[in-house]
């Protein structure tokens, strides 16, 4: 069943068969989203089907404290509220569906580690194999295709992600992971030998220099500063891999694009441009969505619904407010984000709580030093771009989160209540009235994606605009529900 997520993370930025296979999916973002839906689908049902894998997950649900259920419960009925004012319900079912999708595929990867330790390396070999094959991949692409030498940074990109800054939320993820390597590489080799496991991580952190993205950068000042905070000199070797990863990658930025490509100058003019962008369209996504969210503070304007209501900004329809707490506070509500916020919170402290009342060798603090960064700098990406709604992020988040579940609940009793069997047979039982619906939502409109764009699904906001939810490429969701049919 581990295989499932891990196959996945290799597999999904760096193959693409979705056009051979008939799909429209110009630059393989439908590829991701149909990847990511099969996995959560994959990961939720299978533990239904086979009593060993049932039989764990019970135990780690049996495990989450009663306080929050209580929580989930408040956001569950909130959400559903929520729903009920849909202008769009098709629309609506589709986030509403998938986000509950993602947290029981969460719990199911978090059984799935809880007594697994060496899971661990396992986890961090598939993300060095995934991160070093799309870099060689990339490389490879560049230099055997002359045209595509005289591309815009955006351009580069497109053969992979239709925006760079797709791929940069990945990174969020994946780059405080990829340091491990060579941490875990300096006891068993020589230094020379060790710096050389350095080179994923740094060959990352040269996409990232070459993408121009700010986001990540300040996610991961972000995570070194709070680790550094938190754990102290424990965390002193995970910031040193990561500054060594940034230098190295500088120096391999400079080496590839300034010594070996005839057009450095424009290829840096491009990278500069993208670095010092203004944050204007920001503030006005982010503007709209404190609206939003100050007009209906209670139930929000249901999920999915920040692109039916916003107008269109600089001429562009845009399908998030590139701001995960005011897209929350705007689609569920401020009771919903509050909730959700202080479960997240609570969540955290625990977590780091659990740390330091433990004694691990090196080798297990730093990978949950990693862990903890890569999510705080994941989150403090999400306050300034797409992290919540892009496939691959949200399904990097399924892992590391439930990776960070299965670690904290690993080695500890069952709390024993008396009515823990009925929260067992409630839980299965949302899931597959969620998962119910969830299929009735997407299903039907895979078939859509198999034959291309429909312009005749043309649905239009109340300012009159053309609708385009980010879920599909095309940003069409087709067979949806039109306000006059209600």
């Amino acid at each position: 069943m581990i295989l499932i997520p891990l196959v996945i993370i290799v597999l999904a930025p760096n193959l693409h068969i979705a056009r051979e296979l008939g799909f429209f999916d110009p630059h393989a973002y439908n590829e991701k989203r149909l990847l990511e839906i099969a996995a959560l689908l994959l990961l939720t049902l299978v533990p239904l089907l086979s009593w060993n894998q049932q039989s764990g997950w019970q135990q780690l649900l049996q495990q989450i404290p009663t306080r929050a259920w209580v929580i989930l419960s408040a956001i569950f009925i909130l959400g559903s509220l929520s729903l009920q004012q849909s202008a769009l319900i098709r629309m609506g079912w589709n986030e509403f569906g998938l986000t509950f999708f993602i947290f029981f595929g969460t719990t199911a990867v978090a059984a799935l580690r809880k007594e697994n330790h060496a899971l661990d390396t396992i986890l961090i070999f598939t993300v060095t194999i995934m991160a070093a094959l799309f870099f060689i991949r990339f490389e490879m692409f560049r230099y055997l295709d002359a045209p595509f030498q005289h591309l815009t940074p955006n351009e580069k990109f497109r053969h992979d992600f239709t925006n760079p800054r797709f791929f940069n939320q990945i990174q969020s993820w994946v780059i405080p992971l990829l340091t491990l390597s060579f941490l875990w590489s300096r006891k068993k080799l020589s230094k020379f030998y060790s710096l050389l496991f350095i080179l994923p991580a740094a060959s990352w952190i040269t996409l990232l220099i070459f993408s121009g993205s700010l986001g990540p950068w300040f996610g991961f000042l972000v995570a070194i500063v709070v680790t550094g905070v938190l754990f102290r000199k424990q965390a002193l070797p995970w910031i040193l891999s990561m500054v060594a990863a940034t230098l190295v990658g500088t120096l391999i930025y400079w080496f590839l694009f300034s010594i070996q490509i005839d057009t450095a100058a424009q290829t840096a003019a491009q990278t500069a441009e993208r670095l010092t962008s203004p944050f204007s369209t920001r503030l006005d996504l982010w503007r709209e969505a404190w609206m939003m969210s100050s007009n209906h503070p209670l139930l929000g304007v249901s999920p999915h619904h920040w692109s039916y209501y916003c107008d269109r900004l600089g001429g562009i329809s845009r399908g998030h407010p590139h701001m995960s707490l005011l897209q929350w506070a705007a689609e569920y509500g401020w009771i919903s984000t509050i909730l959700l916020l202080s479960l997240m919170v609570w969540a955290f402290s625990s977590w780091i709580k659990r740390i330091k009342q433990s004694n691990f060798d090196d080798r297990d603090l730093n990978f949950r030093i990693a862990l903890t960064a890569s999510m705080l700098a994941a989150a403090t990406h999400s306050l300034m771009s797409g992290v919540l709604v892009m496939p691959l992020s949200q399904f990097m988040s399924v892992v590391v989160i439930g990776w960070m579940v299965g670690i904290h609940f690993s080695n500890k009793p069952i709390e024993k209540i008396h009515w823990s069997p009925v929260k067992s047979i409630g839980s299965l039982t949302l899931i597959l009235w969620i998962g119910w619906n969830f299929t009735q939502s997407v299903w039907p409109e895979v078939r859509y994606i198999i034959n291309g764009p429909h312009s005749e699904m043309t649905v239009l906001t109340p300012s009159g605009d053309f609708l385009q939810p980010r879920f599909w490429h095309q940003g069409l969701i087709p067979w949806l529900q039109l306000p006059s049919d209600h």
